[in-house]
Parts: structure tokens; C-alpha cells; sequence
């Protein structure tokens, strides 16, 4: 019961030791990750935490504070394009001065914004989509129309019995008996 409650309400983990960091660019770059994943106004609410953040750290090596600013109004604003832009070039010199990846390291320095599909299908879509219904339509029609007669079995039974007959008659030729069996 003790370990259960432990476990249940123990500290969660947390990445960077449970405290915030402070650096400059790493606060822009979590607040360029809210705007991606959650481009509404509470993501958007999140980024300008992150951004108030980033203005107020002591460590803001390599970040463009003028452009965070900017971003920061930008944001208020809620133009979020230009304030992810903004962002994003906020940190181009700390980015820059990552040493390259290596290995299975993927590199990337740019966040962009998620794969969203259309939510409507367009005309040349909507003529697609009826020609392949069509199209399953007509096969299998056309599978029902022009079935074999015979099932797999019956093929099977005439396919060796086949071969017994041919294997019966070649034996009786081989032997000079009853040649005239069949």
C-alpha cells in the first residue's frame, strides 16, 4: 500500500533537473515548439510565457533580443506567422554555433509548423474518389460474372485424377494389357 501511494503521487521527472532553464534561446525554442504543436490562443498564450521568459533570462548569448521583442508584440498582437518568424531568427547565432550533428544526430534547426490535410475534398478529388468506386464496383462485377463454375476443389479432384488416368494408361501400355481399357 506504501509503494502504491509513493508511486502515485511521487515528483514527476523532468528533463533538465526540475528547474527552468536559463538560457535565453532554449526558452525561444520551447516557445517556437508551443506555437507549432498548439497554434491556438492558449499555445499562443503559452509561447509568450516561454518569450517573457527568454527577455528576463541572464544568459541570452546568441539570441536576437530586439527580434524577441518584436516577436513579443507580434504575438500580442496575434499575428503568430511573423512571431514564429521572428522568433525563429531571434536564435540563428546560437544556432550556428551547435557544432554539427553526428551519427544518428538528426541536425534539425528549423521547427515547422505540422502536416495538416485539407479538410475538403476539391473537384479533381471528388472525380477520383467516384472513378475508384466505380472501378471496385465494375470488378467485382465482373468477378461474380465470370467465376469458374467449379470451385477450387472440384479442380483439384479432375487435376489428380487426371494424372491417376494418364499414370493407369501408361502403365497398361507399358505392360502390352488391356490397351483397348479406355
Amino acid at each position: 500500500m506504501v509503494f502504491l501511494s509513493l508511486t502515485m503521487f511521487g515528483q514527476p521527472a523532468w528533463a533538465h533537473g526540475g528547474q527552468s532553464p536559463t538560457e535565453g534561446y532554449v526558452m525561444v525554442q520551447q516557445a517556437l515548439s508551443y506555437l507549432v504543436t498548439d497554434p491556438s490562443p492558449a499555445g499562443t498564450a503559452q509561447a509568450l510565457t516561454k518569450v517573457n521568459e527568454a527577455l528576463a533570462a541572464k544568459d541570452q548569448d546568441g539570441v536576437a533580443v530586439a527580434e524577441v521583442k518584436q516577436a513579443k508584440a507580434d504575438l500580442t498582437n496575434g499575428d503568430t506567422n511573423s512571431g514564429r518568424a521572428l522568433l525563429q531568427g531571434s536564435i540563428k547565432e546560437a544556432i550556428a554555433a551547435l557544432k554539427p550533428a553526428v551519427g544518428e544526430e538528426t541536425g534539425t534547426t528549423i521547427v515547422v509548423a505540422p502536416f495538416v490535410p485539407p479538410a475538403t475534398l476539391t473537384g479533381t478529388a471528388w472525380v477520383f474518389l467516384a472513378l475508384s468506386v466505380l472501378v471496385a464496383i465494375g470488378g467485382t462485377i465482373l468477378a461474380i460474372r465470370f467465376r469458374p463454375q467449379e470451385d477450387m476443389r472440384d479442380l483439384r479432384r479432375d487435376i489428380l485424377g487426371a494424372k491417376g488416368i494418364r499414370h493407369q494408361s501408361s502403365h497398361r501400355e507399358s505392360t502390352g494389357r488391356d490397351k483397348d481399357a479406355f
